[in-house]
């Protein structure tokens, strides 16, 4: 009888072996990023330090003008909101810098200027916000026209939109007033989908995020409103506003927002720009909800200083843009003050962000426009509107102040990415090198073109705090040589069993 036992009982251990040895290769990557480090792609130019402040002047098929929103399709490919040239544009993989885009919707050309015409079923005037529904098709925040525009997959360049919310129909551009209702949009920036297929809508002009129920029809009812009591209340008209609103900051309010992200678990949270801070309404969600946590701020009553201006890793001066990475950290994009910054979890009010991309480290900003906006680098940004990753866990920056998009590589556990378009980087008219490297450059950054007011960066003291979010991927690196650890035990009882059953038969 001790035979059969033994074997079964080696048999157990060797499944359970393969499974814990499985389980390293399941287990989720943590992506990692240095403070300061270089971009390693850039589009809009075929280098890290050319800009122009009228770059596209005469639009073309590889430049842009004043980025906003980006995102990734399900493929994979880079779309671009070129605002001042009216247009989206779509950047196909493997991605090199200074390339071509393929498609773009909102002009009929890559040399058409759109940029502020009358609205109508094809054009964009103003877009800002973007995102994909479960079905591929892009929706668009087109915010001088005031309504949502879809395009439906596949693409044409100069295709029609085929439906429009916020608007009765293609071609009306009503003006907002002071008194909102449950149909129309004032400046909408912004937008996002939930897991329900639902359209989520930053709806900036009247303070407030309102939800479209799918299926959509042309000029529907919208079903939810947030940072309002209710659908006809939206513009505060307070002097000061918006930069200095302290009547528009509590739990239940908002104040200029302009970008939206669900996280795993459901819950919403916005960027409240004029308000400073990034707010989590926790599922399930209904009107007039309350904020349950604040990112950039002490309390959700609490207003901090104009655009923040001493720096450090608890402030935010103007959130426009936000976006989660595959571990659940939730990346801000902070304006005013040329940086995105990374908060890991668990989520904390006024936390401190573990990563800063753009500065050389949390302590330097340079929050208003001045001579150093026009050295541009491989690491600093001016005025970026934009953030998202890609597939590869990459995270992509739109620098709408120097006219183009950055690649910052994410690094595995420590180790560079084999991202495609690093492979692929072409640096022929490039006169920096490419680097993921971390850099002490004096970015500044602002959310329009380049002015002659002088300044300087500004260095500011503050609590110390993290150098790179490698505290997501340690966590993930531990649970490695845990797993790593019970495997080589498992295999050295193993060896000591067969070692017994052995002896025994001999």
């Amino acid at each position: 009888m001790s035979r059969p036992k033994s074997g079964r009982l080696l048999l157990g251990l060797t499944v359970l072996s393969i499974f814990l040895i499985s389980g390293i290769f399941a287990t989720p990557r943590a992506f990692a990023f240095a403070n300061g480090q270089n971009a390693s792609v850039v589009i809009g130019f075929d280098n890290f330090t050319s800009r122009s402040g009228r770059n596209s002047s005469n639009p073309t098929a590889s430049n842009l003008l004043s980025p906003n929103h980006i995102t990734f399709d399900s493929t994979g490919n880079l779309w671009v909101v070129d605002a001042s040239n009216g247009r989206v544009l779509e950047f196909t993989m493997p991605f090199t810098s200074g390339e071509s885009a393929s498609t773009v919707l909102g002009v009929k050309d890559f040399v058409t200027d759109g940029s502020l015409a009358s609205a109508n079923q094809s054009n964009l005037p103003l877009p800002s916000g973007l995102a994909f529904d479960s079905s591929g098709n892009l929706w668009v925040s087109d915010s001088t026209a005031n309504r949502i525009v879809e395009f439906k997959a596949p693409f044409t360049n100069g295709e029609n939109e085929s439906i429009v919310l916020g608007q009765p129909s293609f071609t009306t551009q009503s003006s907002p007033d002071d008194t909102a209702n449950q149909t129309d949009l004032n400046s909408p920036r912004g937008i996002t989908f939930d897991s329900s297929g639902n359209l989520w809508v930053a709806d900036n002009g009247y303070d407030r995020v309102v939800e479209f129920n799918a299926p959509f029809t042309n000029g529907e009812q919208e079903s939810m409103v947030i940072g309002q009591t209710n659908f006809t209340t939206g513009v505060q008209n307070i002097p000061g506003c918006p930069f200095s609103c302290t009547a528009q900051t509590s739990p239940n309010s908002l104040n200029g927002p302009s970008a939206l992200a669900f996280d795993s678990s459901g819950n919403l949270w916005v960027a409240d720009s004029h308000g400073g801070r990034v707010l989590k309404f926790n599922s399930p969600l209904s009107s007039g909800d309350s904020a349950n946590l604040g990112l950039g701020v002490v309390d959700l009553n609490t207003v901090p200083g104009l655009f923040c201006i001493e720096g450090g890793p608890y402030c935010i001066g103007f959130p426009d843009a936000l976006a989660f990475d595959k571990s659940g950290s939730l990346w801000v994009n902070d304006d005013t003050n040329g940086r995105v910054l990374e908060f890991i979890q668990p989520f904390s009010t006024n936390e401190s962000a573990t990563t800063v991309i753009g500065q050389p480290d949390f302590n330097t900003i340079s929050p208003i426009a001045g001579p150093s906006a026009f050295n541009v680098s491989q690491s600093n940004m001016y005025g970026n509107d934009g953030v998202a990753f890609d597939p590869n866990g990459n995270l992509w920056v739109s620098d709408g102040g120097d006219n183009r998009v950055l690649e910052f590589s994410s690094s595995v556990a420590g180790s560079p990415t084999t991202s495609s378009s690093l492979s692929t980087f072409s640096s022929s008219s490039s006169s920096t090198p490419v680097s993921t490297s971390s850099t002490a450059a004096s970015p500044t950054t602002t959310t329009q073109q380049p002015t002659t007011q002088s300044t300087t960066s500004v260095s500011v003291t503050t609590p110390a705090s993290s150098s790179s979010s490698a505290s997501s991927s340690t966590s993930i690196s531990l649970n490695y040589l845990a797993v790593i650890a019970v495997v080589v035990l498992v295999m050295a009882t193993t060896f000591v069993v067969v070692m017994r059953h052995k002896q025994s038969t001999e």
